[in-house]
């Protein structure tokens, strides 16, 4: 699924209404979206995630960029109707520590939407029911690394020097290998044990 946006401009705000997945294959899209739209004297950029299925570690990339952008322009940046998952993903992530997340769309824009479509209802959000899957794949380890090391620059003000950066990608990316082993291992023997599970009570039922 590609990723899409409908903008509409409030009184205070451009608003973008986030539709599809953002993923390392359309990351750079989104981002390009974005730049098309928004105007250097924008005062505000909120971003609706109603219709958001899914966000990679490029596409957390891509919004920590987007927030800095804003920030050493004094302007404000903020995510609203985030999906329960994709919430958590910020959370986890720590980028709600630096992007501002509204709950709802009337807080953040301070009035309801007026665009001509109208708010997207839960039936109408393509997307929004599937299956949120954060399984890290192993040639994507190179943009979770790159986004927790643009996150330490940004929080901290500071730039890793040349010679660490390529040791810290190399033990960032070995560790995350690690773990994706240890998880699968842990997935396999979830699925073993749920098997397993269902056969037990499936014999207790018939011995009854």
């Amino acid at each position: 699924m590609s990723v899409s946006i409908s903008w509409n401009r409030t009184d205070s705000a451009l608003v973008g209404s986030v539709r599809g997945r953002i993923d390392t294959n359309n990351a750079s899209i989104f981002d390009g979206l974005i730049k098309t739209w928004s105007r250097p004297d924008e005062p505000s950029l909120i971003l609706d995630f109603s219709g958001v299925s899914f966000i990679s570690s490029a596409g957390l990339h891509r919004l920590l960029l987007i927030a800095r952008e804003y920030e050493l322009s004094g302007r404000q940046f903020g995510l609203c109707e985030l999906p329960d998952p994709i919430q958590e993903l910020m959370e986890i992530s720590g980028l709600f520590r630096i992007i501002q997340i509204f709950d709802s769309y009337d807080a953040a824009t301070g009035k309801p939407s007026q665009s001509s479509g109208g708010k997207d209802t839960a039936d109408d959000r393509e997307g929004s029911n599937e299956s949120f899957n954060i399984k890290l794949i192993h040639d994507k380890f190179s943009d979770i690394a790159e986004y927790i090391i643009q996150k330490h620059e940004h929080v901290t003000g500071t730039s890793i020097p040349s010679e660490k950066l390529e040791q810290a990608h190399a033990e960032i990316t070995a560790g995350l290998r690690d773990v994706d082993a240890d998880m699968e291992i842990m997935l396999r023997d979830y699925r073993m044990k749920l098997f397993h599970i269902a056969e037990a009570k499936l014999n207790k039922v018939l011995e009854e």
